[in-house]
This record gives C-alpha cells, structure tokens and sequence, in this order.
C-alpha cells in the first residue's frame, strides 16, 4: 500500500523534478560519505600520527642511549691508546738519555786519543805492508785516531736512537693493532 502511494506521487511528480530529487539524494549521500570519511580518516590519521611520534621518540632514545654508550667506550679505548702511546714515548726518551750519556762519555774519552797523522807529500809507489797488520785480525778501534773515533761514535749514536724510534714506533702499532683486536672480537 505504502508503495503503491510512492509510485502514485512519482506519477505526479515532472520529470525534471525527479531529476532534481534524484540529484539532491545522491548529492546528500555523497557529501554524508565524505564527512564519514573524512572524520574517520582524520580520527584514524590522529591515531596513526600519535603512535608513530611515540615509536620514533623511543627509537631516538635507544638510538642516543646506544650513541652515548659508544662514544664512552670510544673514549675509554682512545685513553687507554693515549696512556700507552705515552709510556712508550716516555721509555724511548729514557734510552734516548742513556745512549746520549753513554755517546757523550765516549767522546770525551775519545779526545785523549792523538789526531789523525798528515800524509805524506810523496807517497810511496809500493808501499810496504804494516807491521801491525796480523793478517785479518780484529779491529777493535784501539787505532783510529780522534776524529775518526768520533766520526764512528756519532754515527753509532744516530743509528741507535733511529733503532730505538723504530722500536717505539712498531711498539705502539703493535700495541694499537692488539687492542684493536681485543676490542672488536
């Protein structure tokens, strides 16, 4: 009965005003569909927005906690490099002193010694073998006159303290290679 009094005012109604009605309805769903949607999207997107911002706050944290506790093992690793690296220094330099008292004592004992002869103007064609000479015997330095003396002195000196800044260099390579090492293992 209800529908046939709905199609009797349909029969009343003009065309263009079922058209007009037609329109206002799909119109009126269309617009209600949006606002459903866009309430719920904007409600659901609070949501979303506000639980993100939670999780990346706590990743932030766990980063900057991991970030601060590496950067304190950093610097422990770095001191402890720092100390060693002093301590060898700090030998080197010790043995440095001994060989430089060790080159001075020498030296100042080496200036007793009488210089070195001057050659004479007309040398000798076929000069006679040394009498001191023992036919391969070792030498020992006791012969060489002061300034050949020194001349040996000093040189023995710079090569000792270029061994001993060898030595202290490999030893803190050695030592950073080591604790490099220990520590990513």
């Amino acid at each position: 009965m209800y529908w046939q009094g709905v199609s009797i005012g349909a029969k009343l109604m003009s065309p263009a005003a079922k058209w007009i009605a037609a329109l206002v309805v799909i119109l009126g769903l269309v617009f209600a569909g949006l606002y459903l949607h866009r309430t719920g999207y904007e409600k659901g997107y609070k949501t979303a927005e506000t639980e993100g911002q939670l999780e990346l706050a706590q990743f932030k944290e766990k980063i900057r906690t991991l970030l601060e506790e590496q950067m304190k093992n950093q610097r422990e690793y770095e001191l402890a490099v720092e100390n060693r690296v002093a301590q060898i220094q700090k030998d080197k330099e010790n043995e440095v002193k001994a060989l430089s008292d060790r080159y001075n004592n020498l030296v100042i004992s080496l200036r007793n010694r009488p210089t070195r002869a001057v050659p004479s103007p007309s040398p000798d064609k076929n000069p006679a073998p040394s009498t001191t000479d023992s036919g391969g015997a070792r030498c020992t330095g006791r012969e060489l006159s002061r300034e050949d003396g020194e001349f040996l002195a000093r040189e023995a000196y710079r090569a000792d303290i270029l061994r001993k800044a060898l030595e202290a260099c490999r030893n803190s390579y050695d030592g950073l290679i080591s604790t490099q090492n220990r520590k990513t293992q």
